[in-house]
């Protein structure tokens, strides 16, 4: 039973635009998401259990514990928001 870990930088430098106007954190987002969709074709994929956490201060960093499968996951990270500011 693996458990899959996203890190995700939630500073405001991840609201910076590429050059389709996306922004840093939703294309991070995004790619989380498809990766858990073709993750969840896998027969393999059954017992996997995700966790997702950002930079924010402990315990406030852990948005989804990895005791949740995918669906509790999806739905915290969706409505995921800067959080902290960085100088950059």
């Amino acid at each position: 039973m693996p458990i899959l870990l996203f890190l995700i930088d939630t500073s405001a430098s991840m609201n910076q635009r590429a050059y389709l106007g996306t922004s840093y954190l939703d294309i991070a987002k995004g790619a989380v998401e498809i990766f858990m969709k073709l993750r969840a074709r896998d027969p393999a994929s059954r017992g996997d259990r995700y966790m997702l956490v950002t930079f924010d201060e402990p315990p406030y960093c852990i948005k989804c514990k990895a005791i949740f499968s995918g669906p509790h996951c999806r739905h915290s990270r969706r409505d995921q928001p800067l959080s902290h500011y960085s100088l950059l």
